[in-house]
């Protein structure tokens, strides 16, 4: 009797019905885990934006980055604390372009969550993932920090306070994602959240997608947040303020009795 070298029909049924069982059982698990790995170079961008923001501090005297002046935003300003090698054209432009080889070249991954599929409305422009705590405007604050009505964010436009006027360094944000169509690398406008709402309404006209703008590592709402004493946590933005929906100042506020 001659040996049998071939699967019967019946035999590659079962071999691809057990592989097909192996993809479903392994899939969910390949795909969390590539989601916790995006998610944690995320806290690590945000990590070494944090540590150039401290040395940023302790050369300017314990003053916080301002979220832009001049022609300059806060990654402007940090550029040479995180290894972003820019010429004053760069520093000044603001129009980073993709096309562009020497400014394609700049360290901009520090800049850029590998979850931000979000498309920006200037294709050739370099995106930008995170932004600073500024002034949010219609956040109540305290009536010991309030500033016109709104709460008084750690960075400004064109000044920013001492990092020593921080009353609560681990309770206060110092930067946030923020993977809106309009953030882009150097541009002043954005550079820091002037409404924390915009990371909780679906609705916004700055958000490409709605439901999987706001879903960047697979929960909704869920983004990194970066704090003023350099440890790092993924959480609901919700869990950021007082009340959701009519948010007062707590984490976004330099005073944490908000």
């Amino acid at each position: 009797m001659g040996v049998r070298n071939k699967f019967t029909l019946i035999e590659l049924m079962v071999v691809i019905s057990v592989i097909g069982v192996l993809m479903t059982l392994l899939l969910p698990s390949l795909r969390k885990a590539r989601e916790a790995s995006m998610s944690s170079v995320c806290k690590n961008n945000l990590k070494q934006i944090f540590i150039a923001e401290s040395s940023y501090i302790s050369n300017w005297g314990g003053r916080i980055t301002p979220a832009n002046v001049g022609f300059s935003s806060y990654d402007d300003l940090l550029s040479s604390y995180m290894g972003r090698d820019m010429t004053e054209d760069q520093l000044q432009e603001n129009k980073l372009s993709k096309n562009n080889d020497a400014d394609a070249a700049i360290n901009n991954q520090i800049l850029q969550c590998p979850d931000d599929n979000t498309a920006r409305e200037y294709e050739n422009r370099i995106p930008r993932s995170y932004s600073g705590n500024g002034r949010q405007s219609g956040i109540k604050d305290s009536t010991v920090h309030e500033r016109d009505g709104d709460s008084y964010g750690p960075m400004r436009n064109k000044w920013s306070p001492f990092a020593g006027q921080l009353l609560d360094s681990s309770g206060t944000i110092s930067f946030t994602e923020y993977h809106g169509t309009d953030n882009y690398a150097g541009r002043q406008q954005k550079a820091a959240m002037d409404n924390a709402n915009e990371l909780i309404s679906t609705n916004n006209s700055n958000q490409a997608d709605g439901y999987e703008w706001a879903t960047p590592h697979g929960k909704y709402l869920y983004y990194n947040f970066a704090y003023w004493d350099g440890h790092v946590v993924t959480k609901n933005v919700n869990t950021t303020f007082n009340q959701a929906g009519g948010p007062s100042g707590k984490e976004w506020s330099m005073d944490p009795d908000d």
